[in-house]
């Protein structure tokens, strides 16, 4: 078992945010907004980082598995352009996350009349009679 988990870590590779902003072509901001579930920008396929510091530290030092990233880039083509580099799209890529999460409908604001449109509605209204 050991030699197996060994064997598997020698394949992953870990990404700083810089590299994940080179490979994205997003900025800081753009990548933790797309992690935020709260953010109307969020994107349930975003790969979440993992720490790489000290667990106890709020401000611990995190990284990206690089085929998580990968995966991403590759989901986003797909979306585009329906493949992936020529494959078609029966290639499964299946999210991270789990299902997606719904954003919630804002109601659109009322806006408010002026007294110039309140009296020219109540002009036409009494023309129309």
């Amino acid at each position: 078992m050991a030699k197996f988990l060994a064997e598997c870590l020698e394949k992953v590779r870990l990404l700083r945010r810089r590299e994940v902003e080179q490979r994205t072509r997003l900025s800081r901001s753009a990548i933790y907004r797309r992690m935020d579930r709260k953010d109307p920008s969020h994107d349930p396929d975003f790969p979440l980082p993992i720490p790489v510091g000290s667990s106890r530290d709020p401000w611990s030092a995190v990284a990206w598995v690089e085929s998580e990233v990968d995966r991403y880039i590759a989901l986003q083509i797909e979306k585009a352009r329906g493949s992936v580099l020529g494959m078609t799209s029966d290639v499964p890529i299946a999210p991270r996350h789990g299902r997606p999460v719904k954003r919630a409908e804002k109601p659109s604001p009322r806006r408010r009349r002026s007294k110039k449109q309140i009296e020219a509605a109540k002009r036409a209204e009494g023309r129309s009679e």
